[in-house]
C-alpha cells in the first residue's frame, strides 16, 4: 500500500542491470518477496500486476547455483507452474534449480490456485510428462515429478474422460507403471496417492486404473518386522489400502485383510484406510463419490471386529478399530440394528486397555455412534442398542472412565456422558456433575453439553417432571458456583469484579474462557428446558 512492492521490484531490476556484482542484492530481494507472498494470494496477485513475474524469472536465470527452494516457491506462487518450468528449462538436468522447481511444483499442484494459474495446467502436464519420460524410475526427482503430475491431473480429470486426451491417458499409464516392482518405495507411493485422488474425484477413471491393482496388492503384502520399519511404512501401507478401496471398492481391502489376518501391520493399515474413507464421506459414503457401498458395510464390521479379536494387545489397532466400527455403524441404513460383534469388539478393547487413553476415547466414540440416531431421528435401532448396552453393564465402565479421565479432553468426556445418559438415565449424569469439584471445568462443560444434546435429541428422557427439575437445578448450581469462584478470584487478585453475565445467578460473570463456556452451556440447557417443559 505504501509502495514497498514497487520499490522492491525496482531494486531487483537495478540489480539485474548491474550484472554479477549484484547477485547478493538479487538473492535478498527474492527472499523479501518470498516473505510477502507466502500464503497471501492478494499480494501475489498485486505483484503479478506490477510485472514481478518477468523480474523473478530473470532472477532465477541470473542466479545459477543460488536458486533455492524458497525462490522457486515464490516464483510458483506469483507466476504459476509454467513460470517454474521456464526457469528449470534453462538449468542443467541435475542442478539444484531442477530439484527446487520440482519440489515447489509438487506442492503447488495440490493447492487451491486461482483460475488464471490453473489454466496453465494442460500445458504444464504435457511438459512434465515429457520430463518424466526422460527420468529414471527412482529417486527424489521421479517422486516429485509424479506428485506434480498427479496434482495437476486430479484437477483436470473430472473434465476429461478416458480416451479423449492423450496426455491424461499417458499420465495415468505412467502412474500405473510407477506402482510396479521396478520403482522404489517413495516413487510408488507418489503414484499410488495420485491414482487414489484422481479416482476419488473422477469415477470414470477407476476402470482403467484397475490395471494397477495387481501391483498395489503386491506392495500391500510387503510387511516389515522391526518396530522402526513398521512405524516408517505405516502411512505407506494405509495409502495402498485407501487407493485400492477408492479404485475398486471396499471388497478389495476386505479380501486382503482376510488373506493377511495374522499381520497386525496390515490389519491396522487397512482399518485406518477405512476410517479415512468414511470420514471423507461422512454425509453420505456412496460408492459413486469414492466412498463405501452400503451393502459392503456389514461384512466390513465383521472383519474389523475379527481383526480386533485376533490382535487384542495391539493398542493402535484397538483404537482405530473402535473408531472404524462406530463410523461403519453410522453408515448402515437407519433401521438396521447394531451388529453384536461390533459391540463385543469395542467392549473387549475397553476391558483389555482400561487405562489407555486412545483406546478409551475410540471406544466412547464408537458407543456414542451406536446410540446416535441415523438419518436424523430416533428409531427402534437406537432403542435396541440401548438395551444391548444395559445388558452388558456399560454404565459401570463409563463411570470409571469419567473418574479416571476427569481432566482429559472434553470430546472423550462428552461421549462418555452421552452414552451414560442413555444407558443409565439423566440422573446418572447429574450425580457425576453434582459430585464434581468446582475446578473441574472440562468435566462440567462436557456434562452440560451432553445433557443439552440428549434433551434435544431424546426429549422423552424428561418424561418425569422431577428429572427436568433436577437438570435445571444442577445447571443453575454449577453456573452459580462458577460465578462465585470468578468473583472470589478477582477479589483475591485485587482486580475489579467481572461484569455481570447474562442470565447468570449472582453478582458476576465468568473471568475465564472456560468459565464463560460453562455459563453459556448452562444458559442454553435452561433455555431448552423452558422450551420443552415450559420451565
Amino acid at each position: 500500500e505504501n509502495g514497498g512492492a514497487e520499490a522492491t521490484l525496482e531494486a531487483l531490476r537495478a540489480g539485474q542491470a548491474a550484472g554479477s556484482d549484484a547477485s547478493s542484492l538479487l538473492v535478498a530481494g527474492v527472499q523479501l518477496i518470498t516473505t510477502l507472498v507466502d500464503g497471501n494470494a492478494a499480494v501475489a496477485h498485486k505483484l503479478r500486476a506490477l510485472g514481478a513475474l518477468d523480474v523473478l524469472v530473470t532472477c532465477g536465470l541470473r542466479l545459477p547455483g543460488k536458486v533455492t527452494d524458497e525462490t522457486m516457491w515464490t516464483l510458483g506462487q506469483v507466476g504459476g507452474i509454467m513460470a517454474v518450468l521456464q526457469v528449470m528449462s534453462q538449468a542443467p538436468a541435475e542442478s539444484d534449480a531442477v530439484r527446487s522447481g520440482l519440489a515447489a511444483m509438487a506442492k503447488l499442484a495440490w493447492m487451491p490456485l486461482e483460475e488464471s494459474l490453473q489454466q496453465q495446467f494442460p500445458q504444464a502436464a504435457q511438459e512434465l510428462l515429457n520430463l518424466a519420460r526422460r527420468m529414471q524410475a527412482s529417486g527424489d526427482v521421479a517422486e516429485k515429478t509424479l506428485q506434480c503430475l498427479g496434482g495437476i491431473l486430479q484437477e483436470l480429470a473430472p473434465r476429461v474422460a478416458p480416451g479423449t486426451w492423450q496426455v491424461a491417458d499417458d499420465t495415468v499409464a505412467m502412474l500405473i507403471e510407477a506402482v510396479g516392482p521396478s520403482s522404489d518405495a517413495l516413487v510408488a507411493q507418489a503414484a499410488v496417492v495420485s491414482l487414489g485422488h484422481i479416482a476419488a474425484r473422477s469415477p470414470a477413471w477407476r476402470k482403467p486404473m484397475q490395471r494397477a491393482l495387481g501391483s498395489i496388492c503386491q506392495r500391500m503384502r510387503i510387511t516389515e518386522t522391526t518396530e522402526e520399519d513398521i512405524a516408517r511404512t505405516a502411512k505407506h501401507q494405509k495409502n495402498l489400502f485407501w487407493a485400492s478401496a477408492v479404485i475398486a471398492g471396499l471388497p478389495t481391502v476386505l479380501e486382503e485383510m482376510r488373506s493377511q489376518s495374522t499381520s497386525p501391520q496390515v490389519q491396522d493399515a487397512a482399518i485406518s484406510a477405512i476410517v479415512d474413507i468414511l470420514e471423507d464421506h461422512a454425509d453420505g459414503p456412496t460408492r459413486e463419490e469414492g466412498g463405501i457401498d452400503p451393502k459392503d458395510v456389514p461384512g466390513a464390521i465383521s472383519i474389523v471386529a475379527s481383526a480386533m479379536r485376533a490382535h487384542g494387545m495391539h493398542v493402535r489397532l484397538q483404537w482405530t478399530g473402535c473408531h472404524a466400527l462406530g463410523l461403519l455403524h453410522q453408515a448402515l441404513p437407519p433401521t438396521t440394528e447394531m451388529q453384536p460383534e461390533a459391540l463385543d469388539g469395542v467392549l473387549a478393547a475397553l476391558k483389555r486397555h482400561p487405562g489407555q487413553y486412545t483406546v478409551c476415547r475410540g471406544a466412547c466414540q464408537a458407543l456414542r455412534a451406536f446410540l446416535e440416531p441415523r438419518g436424523g431421528r430416533e428409531c427402534s435401532a437406537t432403542s435396541a442398542a440401548v438395551v444391548a448396552l444395559r445388558s452388558r453393564d456399560v454404565a459401570a465402565a463409563l463411570r470409571r472412565l469419567l473418574d479416571d479421565f476427569s481432566s482429559s479432553d472434553k470430546e472423550l468426556l462428552e461421549d462418555a456422558f452421552y452414552v451414560l445418559g442413555l444407558v443409565d438415565g439423566l440422573p446418572a449424569v447429574l450425580r457425576v456433575l453434582h459430585a464434581s469439584e468446582t475446578s473441574c471445568y472440562g468435566l462440567r462443560s462436557a456434562g452440560l453439553k451432553s445433557l443439552f444434546e440428549l434433551v434435544r435429541t431424546f426429549p422423552d428422557l424428561l418424561s418425569q417432571h422431577q428429572v427436568a427439575q433436577e437438570v435445571h437445578a444442577v445447571a443453575s448450581a454449577i453456573a452459580k458456583e462458577v460465578s462465585t469462584a470468578d468473583v472470589a478470584a478477582a477479589a483475591a487478585a485485587g482486580l475489579p469484579l467481572p461484569p455481570a453475565g447474562i442470565g447468570v445467578v449472582g453478582p458476576g460473570g465468568a473471568a475465564s474462557a472456560e468459565g464463560i463456556e460453562i455459563l453459556r452451556l448452562a444458559e442454553l440447557l435452561r433455555g431448552l428446558l423452558a422450551a420443552v417443559m415450559g420451565m
